[in-house]
């Protein structure tokens, strides 16, 4: 499949005419899109366009702080996160102070007749985690 595209720029509208080809140019589907209006500021409403308006900046959800402490042997400190993430689980994250060391994500188990609440899951690692850095904290 072959695609041409077309612009007819007419004053502040942009409206690009696109001929979709199968095998020769003899057979093209042509459509007309609407153009995309520009706003007072110069940004375009679509945002498929060249000047189209900045996304805002993904603003951060820090986690619920479960532990912190410091590893003798890499002489670091470390925090240990927990965020939910809804219908998927919970995570577990590891930050030395704050770049991300190592993460995992947990879902409930059930066992049995029982279910094991990913959280409690992700704080069990975590714990062992902590061991496991305390005592040979180079190969994370």
């Amino acid at each position: 499949m072959r695609v041409v595209i077309h612009r007819d720029t007419i004053s502040a509208v942009w409206s690009p005419t696109v001929f979709f080809c199968t095998g020769s140019a003899k057979r093209c589907e042509r459509t007309r899109y609407k153009g995309s209006t520009l706003s007072d500021d110069g940004f375009s409403d679509s945002p498929y366009v060249h000047n189209a308006r900045p996304r805002p900046a993904r603003q951060s959800v820090p986690g619920e702080l479960i532990d912190e402490f410091y590893a003798e042997r890499t002489k670091k400190f470390y925090r240990v996160e927990l965020r939910d993430r809804g219908r998927w689980g919970t995570e577990a994250q590891i930050f030395d102070p704050v770049e991300l060391v190592i993460g995992q994500r947990f879902a409930d188990i059930q066992d049995g007749d029982q279910i094991v609440p990913a959280r409690e899951s992700a704080i069990a690692w975590a714990k062992d985690m902590r061991r496991f850095i305390e005592k040979d904290g180079d190969n994370v």
